[in-house]
């Protein structure tokens, strides 16, 4: 069975994300960290930092980016507001 990809997803994502980081306005003032971008299952992807959950996959392979971007990816690029979202999601799977 294939896994259905919802083209509104990233836009669900980015709201549940910069709740997620609004829930803790002094840990988000903090510049705490609420996500990361990595990688799952072999595609470009948001998790949430404590959970491990996904909130947004794209539909980019980890493989189609250079050598250097799985490399940051593979170790994880913080993510403490939604303005690092959003430039992480246009960096990356754009």
């Amino acid at each position: 069975m294939k896994m259905k990809i919802f083209p509104k997803l990233p836009v669900l994502a980015a709201a549940l994300l910069c709740a997620a980081c609004l829930a803790l306005p002094a840990a988000a003032a903090n510049g705490a960290v609420c996500a990361e971008m990595t990688i799952l299952h072999g595609y470009v992807a948001v998790v949430e930092r404590d959970t491990g959950l996904p909130v947004y996959v794209s539909r980019v392979p980890a493989r189609a980016l250079p050598e250097s971007d799985r490399e940051l990816l593979r170790r994880g690029i913080p993510l403490s507001s939604q303005a690092d979202y959003t430039r992480a999601v246009e960096d990356f799977c754009s």
